[in-house]
């Protein structure tokens, strides 16, 4: 019997779903219907091959018995072009519409599948190793299959760029592989590689996107962060509220701690997470964990628990001396009660980046509620931000001096250069808003530059004796300060005013 490349396939699908359900796995949507698809490519071939093996029997049996199979079979091959028009749709962004359309098409299925069980089909074998169908179901069940794919490729072509990337190449080479396999079987029928070919796009598939280890850090166990990533984003996509913690113990001084007994206690760390009941473990980095839960409930629960355990000291069962003795780590946490406080997920994912990096700004108890206030403040910097940067390229930084009067000379003597920023409306931007964010941002060179230049012209173009004023004072960020290159820019630029440096 020819069905040595079915038997191949199939061994080859069920090694698949071997090392698919070894592996926990978040539950994903396109991790379920990949796995819909992969039962059903088994069962495809598995129809094959039973198919071939009553076929060659066929004078003992009932020939109703083995056309039905053989039809059977062939309507699994609509089915199979069907799952694969579901899975492109579960990457489409407009998951809703999806749903609907591939609902919708499904019932167009199924009357196909009907209408193939209803036609003839004709059986051939040689009474050797050559045994195949033919006829009116063969060719319904060809055109069916082949309409299913060129819809898929059509809406890879329409849709793709709201689809991963990857997944839209995966899915356009599997395609291709069973087209190239069906006509080939089409022209000759002795060659039997729909069912195998399917197998191999089965193959690309798995290894390109659905391998569950991509999704897991191999030296805990946990998700990684592109899980997490994938996580957030189904939530949100299927209208699923989602709530959370994030532990961060990026931050701790660790400077004084020796490398081996930091290991040991992560070890012990990673040891009390995995313990955690009701809850979904992310490692976003190597000494960051990000939980998350069903409900707020859990959350409160598990947070408690947490802190508690924080409270105490790790690696107890050592010696107490100074370098193998107890150790206390203080992490920062990130709580987020409700993931409605983000429109998206992709502004949710843009918020945790945000605070993980402003971890340092948090109050004693190191700990940040994600909630409307703290949103507020993100998009506040955010539009400050801006402004700064627009104020920058637009010269809208001005100097406003301060007079600054001598109690012993009862006079007038110098003034301080004060910077400030004026919106396009003619408002102005209160420098406690606006030198934080450009002291973070790197920006408060650029802007102290600027209001340097602008004092040195004002000395030049005004008589300062005038006015009573010997000398400017001009405030330094400390980040300024830090930088090696302060002395020869802000020297250039007196040189360029031609400005005596005692003013």
């Amino acid at each position: 019997m020819n069905i040595q490349m079915q038997t191949g396939g199939i061994l080859i699908l069920l090694l698949l779903l071997y090392f698919y359900k070894r592996q926990g796995n978040l539950g994903l949507y396109t991790g379920r219907i990949f796995l819909r698809v992969l039962y059903v490519t088994i069962l495809c071939l598995t129809l094959d091959i039973l198919s071939i093996i009553l076929i060659v029997h066929q004078a003992s049996l009932p020939l109703l018995l083995v056309e039905t199979e053989c039809k059977i079979y062939l309507t699994s091959l609509v089915v199979s072009g069907y799952m694969a028009l579901v899975y492109t749709n579960a990457d489409i962004r407009h998951l809703a519409k999806a749903d609907t359309f591939s609902l919708r098409l499904g019932l167009a299925v199924a009357v196909v599948a009907l209408f193939i069980l209803s036609l003839p089909i004709h059986i051939f074998y040689d009474g050797g190793n050559v045994a195949y169908t033919y006829g009116p179901a063969c060719s319904a069940t060809y055109i069916g299959a082949l309409i299913l794919i060129l819809i898929t490729l059509f809406k890879l072509a329409t849709q793709g760029k709201s689809m991963n990337p990857k997944r839209r190449s995966a899915i356009r080479l599997w395609l291709i592989i069973w087209i190239i396999a069906a006509l080939l079987q089409f022209f000759n029928s002795r060659l039997l590689l729909v069912g195998f070919a399917n197998a191999m796009g089965m193959v690309i598939l798995f290894f390109e996107l659905e391998n569950p280890e991509i999704y897991i850090n191999r030296d805990t166990g946990f998700f990684n962060s592109y899980a997490l990533i994938e996580f957030i984003r189904q939530r949100y996509r299927k209208g699923m509220d989602c709530c959370g913690i994030m532990i961060s113990l990026e931050n701790i001084h660790i400077n004084d701690i020796l490398p081996s007994r930091l290991e040991a206690a992560m070890l012990e760390v990673i040891q009390f997470i995995r313990q955690l009941p009701d809850t979904t473990v992310f490692q976003t980095d190597n000494r960051e964990f990000s939980l998350s839960f069903e409900n707020l409930e859990t959350l409160e629960r598990t947070r408690d628990i947490i802190f508690k355990r924080f409270q105490n000291n790790w690696l107890e069962n050592t010696k107490d001396n100074s370098e193998t003795g107890p150790l206390l780590l203080e992490p920062h946490y990130i709580i987020i009660p409700s993931g409605s406080v983000a429109k998206s997920a992709d502004e949710m994912l843009d918020m945790l980046r945000y605070f993980r990096m402003h971890c340092s700004d948090m109050a004693e108890s190191h700990t940040l509620i994600l909630d409307e206030s703290s949103i507020t403040a993100k998009r506040q910097r955010e539009e400050i931000l801006s402004i700064l940067i627009q104020a920058i390229a637009e010269d809208r930084i001005e100097a406003f001096y301060q007079p600054i009067y001598s109690t012993t000379e009862k006079k007038f003597v110098s003034a301080e250069a004060l910077a400030r920023i004026r919106r396009p409306d003619g408002s102005i931007v209160p420098p406690g808003l606006f030198i934080p964010i450009a002291e973070d941002t790197g920006l408060i060179t650029k802007v102290g530059e600027i209001m340097f230049d602008k004092v040195c012209r004002f000395i030049r173009d005004n008589n300062m004796e005038r006015y009573g004023l010997r000398y400017i004072e001009i405030n330094l960020s400390v980040v300024q300060c830090e930088n090696g290159a302060l002395a020869g820019t802000y020297i250039d630029i007196m040189e360029k005013y031609k400005i005596c440096p005692q003013y």
